[in-house]
């Protein structure tokens, strides 16, 4: 059942979060609003060295391109186990159980003695290629948006086997030292993200229009940056933070500021918090996403966006199942629904994906 058309969302569309935006950002900002209550758009995320083999695989199918295509500046895993660290490790540079180099030779499943491959990669040419992939689509016609699984600050590009995880490893007096200026911590912060502000700029001088999820799932217990909203130390200050520092003083006029939070539940040891409590604030966010696992949903994970949003953009930031139609058809405000990697295969049949056909293309 293809999504119903609908007039144009009468919701007003407040002002970009930041107001030297980039032509290219703003008509990608606009185009969006433009689509809102008319249309969902299908986005399809491959891992930073799957190419755009994901992506190329929902065209098989559907019979076009996704509309938008996702990936992630990624890391370097430096660590003895990443089968403990699951999607958190070099599930983030490859799917999971094969090597750094499957998509070429498949045969290569995960073993110990694969260990170096994540341990020595060379993740400025990943990011380059990653830069060239996207100015390519972005010519083509494809919407870009990106996403950045960092590790903790002082880890620089490369993560161990805890050092993107929440646990002991970075407590509370780490995080108050990395918000705080003139600190070590927030020295080496800032050096981190100064790391990955070339490989956007890159793309801005381009001409390529990112929509930018940095810090994602942020309400969940997961990563070291999450969940973080006691007072003096809450998330919305690392945000600040990066949308100051990217903006501002890099100048980095081409991101559209994607705040992606879980979609909140109460799973014993597994909880994800109430998007209220992690909000930064709508004057440094420019569309609100949520992630949606194990097909939970429910309307409450988007018509609690809407709340806080206050006219911006929503979107489906990951998902393993893809929504049924009549999800989509009750929330039209739904942007756009992004599959993550593999898992689009795993959990939906070639006919689900063939359903969602009419979403690939970026206009109405």
């Amino acid at each position: 059942m293809p999504i119903s058309a609908s007039s144009p969302s009468s919701i007003p569309n407040p002002a970009p979060s930041n107001p030297n935006l980039s032509p290219e950002a703003r008509g990608l900002r606009s185009r969006l609003h433009a689509l809102r209550g008319r249309k969902t758009l299908l986005a399809q995320h491959d891992y930073i060295t799957s190419g755009t083999r994901y992506f190329d695989e929902v065209a098989t199918i559907a019979g076009q391109s996704s509309a938008i295509f996702g990936s992630d500046l990624g890391f370097v895993y430096n660590g003895s186990k990443p089968e403990a660290i699951g999607h958190c490790g070099p599930a983030n540079l490859t799917e999971p159980g094969h090597g750094i180099h499957w998509q070429y030779a498949p045969e290569r499943i995960f073993a110990p003695e694969t260990l170096p491959e994540f341990r020595e990669i060379d993740l400025h040419q990943l990011r380059m290629d990653l830069v060239e992939r996207c100015i390519r689509l972005h010519r083509a016609g494809t919407i870009i948006t990106l996403m950045w699984h960092c590790p903790a600050p002082g880890c620089g590009d490369s993560a161990g086997d805890d050092d993107l995880w929440h646990g002991g490893k970075f407590p509370e007096e780490k995080w108050r030292e990395a918000l705080m200026p003139g600190t070590a911590l927030h020295e080496q912060w800032t050096s981190q993200v100064d790391r990955i502000t070339p490989y956007l700029g890159h793309l801005a001088e381009a001409g390529v229009p990112v929509l930018w999820r940095p810090y994602h799932e942020m309400n969940g217990g997961w990563f070291w940056w999450g969940p973080r909203c006691a007072p003096g130390f809450e998330f919305a200050k690392l945000w600040r933070n990066l949308h100051k520092r990217l903006t501002r003083h890099h100048g980095l006029n081409n991101l559209l500021w994607v705040w992606n939070a879980n979609a909140p539940r109460d799973t014993p040891g597994d909880e994800a918090g109430a998007y209220a409590d992690y909000y930064p604030g709508g004057d440094v966010v420019d569309v609100l996403a949520t992630d949606i696992y194990h097909n939970d949903y429910r309307d409450a994970h988007i018509t609690g966006l809407l709340e806080i949003a206050e006219g911006r953009l929503i979107a489906l930031g990951e998902v393993g199942h893809l929504p049924s139609l009549d999800y989509l058809n009750t929330h039209r405000d739904i942007s756009w629904v992004m599959p993550w990697g593999g898992l689009l295969f795993r959990f939906n049949t070639a006919e689900v994906i063939r359903e969602f056909a009419p979403l690939t293309a970026a206009t109405d």
